[in-house]
């Protein structure tokens, strides 16, 4: 890897938005969002089993039951959410959003951006399909052109368009 490579991967790391992953792969995300909108969902999660818990509330068994499940998706939600990120690999990456993953190679990537009226950083593929990057949203249009940049800059040899 070049110098500047490894400058932009330490100023990144420094700033909580990389770190290696279990499996040798550097993962790259938006601490804040990610601890924001999986705090929420695992709070909804509580809320909702404290109501399936609480004496009067629910409306009887039923009631209660489907408190309960209610619950356990959501919590499911924010345990998804805990994991979303794009896994950068020598080969390609693996993006993880709650509900979807994807593993693509270098070569299948033609840019990453964040969007006009968006507050994710998005992947567009040679064939034109783009894939959000859920686990980068972020509130200002230069710091999710600063997670783009990462990754970009995270792409071996030539790096990417935009």
């Amino acid at each position: 890897m070049d110098g500047e490579h490894d400058t932009q991967k330490t100023a990144a790391a420094g700033a909580g938005l990389m770190a290696p992953a279990r499996d040798g792969a550097l993962v790259v995300r938006s601490p804040g969002w990610l601890l924001l909108t999986g705090g929420l969902r695992l709070f909804g999660g509580m809320i909702i089993m404290a109501a399936a818990v609480a004496p009067g509330l629910g409306g009887g068994t039923p009631g209660r039951v489907a408190l309960g499940l209610a619950s356990a998706a959501v919590v499911v939600l924010a345990v998804r959410t805990f994991l979303e990120g794009v896994y950068v690999e020598a080969d390609g990456v693996l993006v993880r959003n709650v509900f979807r993953s994807w593993r693509l190679r270098w070569d299948e990537i033609e840019d990453v951006a964040p969007r006009r009226r968006s507050l994710l950083v998005w992947l567009t593929l040679s064939g034109g399909e783009r894939i959000p990057l859920c686990g980068w949203g972020w509130p200002s249009p230069a710091g999710r052109e600063r997670m783009a940049s990462l990754l970009r800059a995270a792409r071996p040899g030539q790096g990417m368009a935009g």
